[in-house]
Order: C-alpha cells, then sequence, then structure tokens
C-alpha cells in the first residue's frame, strides 16, 4: 500500500519513511478501512492510498479512537479517482 499526504498548505507530497503514524481509516472500498500505519513527520490533513488500481482519498476527522492504548486520529473516506498512466 502507497500513501501520500496532502499538508494544510495544500501541497500534495509523498509521505517520508523515517517516522511512522498510526491512523484509522473509516469507510471507503471493502477491505480497506481498518488501522494503518503510514510515514509522516507531521499528521496530514489528507491521505491518499492506493488500492486496487484507485487513489482512496480520505480526509482527517475530529475524532479519535484508542489503538493499542494510544489515541490515535480518525481519516473518513471521502472520495476515489483513477491512477493515471
Amino acid at each position: 500500500m502507497t500513501t501520500s499526504s496532502e499538508a494544510s498548505t495544500g501541497r500534495a507530497a509523498t509521505l517520508s519513511r523515517a517516522s511512522t503514524a498510526t491512523i484509522v481509516l473509516e469507510g471507503g472500498p471493502r477491505g480497506l478501512a481498518g488501522v494503518c500505519r503510514v510515514s509522516a513527520v507531521a499528521m496530514p490533513a489528507r491521505v491518499t492510498v492506493d488500492h486496487y488500481g484507485r487513489h482512496e482519498h480520505f480526509e482527517r476527522t475530529d475524532g479519535v479512537e484508542t489503538v493499542d492504548g494510544q489515541q490515535v486520529p480518525v481519516f473518513r473516506w471521502s472520495y476515489s479517482t483513477a491512477i493515471a498512466e
């Protein structure tokens, strides 16, 4: 799974593998929702996940869930786009 984020500046960027963050994905295609680890220096406002030839876009909500004793942010599915070749 490949992830990217869009910082609050609105600029899309590929996430570095230097540090990881745990997030919860909510909604979207079957089999994609759940706990996910993404590479991030700072917690992004948006996350894009490559899934079966499509980009699945998630936006951060105000919600949090407890995962392994830690509060992690919830990202809700917003839309899907085709991967251009």
